[in-house]
């Protein structure tokens, strides 16, 4: 009988298949053009090293790396980060911040915790204005989506507001506001 596992094995085995094929078709495009800063072994390592992460990764594993290629991997972001003048990662406008975690990385999870009314949703907000308005190197303003099962979406744009102005939350609440 044919059961989930199986149903799973072949998917698998369609994304392997499917993979290979672009790699494939990577090469034969890049083969085919005769460039003079490219050649025919510069491919065949390329197309090497991606039927090697293929093989050894799952649609939803990462492939193995080496040390050397985590090495590379690291020297390109480096050299990436001194031709942008700054950290590669999301800017969040919180100049030592930004310098201590290189800006926020995808690879990253970032907690903020304290006690209650310590300002976490006020540094949370901030860091997200922050990155939304700050210039991502040639990316543009990073897209920002904030979820809080404590604030309505009116209260977090109260923040937005004070933070903008300078006029208080409590302000904006009680109306004490002059032109």
């Amino acid at each position: 009988s044919f059961g989930a596992e199986d149903y799973a094995d072949a998917i698998i085995d369609l994304w392997h298949r499917r993979s290979v094929n672009e790699a494939l078709d990577e090469a034969r495009s890049e083969i085919q053009v005769a460039r003079p800063d490219t050649s025919a072994m510069t491919v065949i390592e390329g197309l090497e090293a991606k039927l090697s992460d293929i093989a050894t990764a799952g649609p939803d594993q990462r492939p193995i790396v080496s040390a050397a290629q985590a090495a590379m991997r690291a020297i390109t972001s480096a050299e990436a980060a001194v031709k942008r003048g700054g950290p590669m990662g999301i800017l969040t406008g919180i100049r030592d911040l930004d310098r201590a975690l290189g800006g926020l990385q995808q690879s990253d999870l970032v907690i903020l915790a304290g006690r209650p009314s310590m300002g976490k949703t006020a540094r949370a907000t901030s860091m997200g204005k922050g990155a939304a308005e700050h210039e991502q190197g040639g990316d543009g303003r990073a897209k920002v989506a904030i979820f809080s099962l404590e604030m309505s979406a009116e209260q977090l744009g109260q923040r937005f507001v004070a933070m903008d102005t300078g006029i208080t939350v409590e302000r904006q609440r009680s109306g004490h506001l002059s032109q």
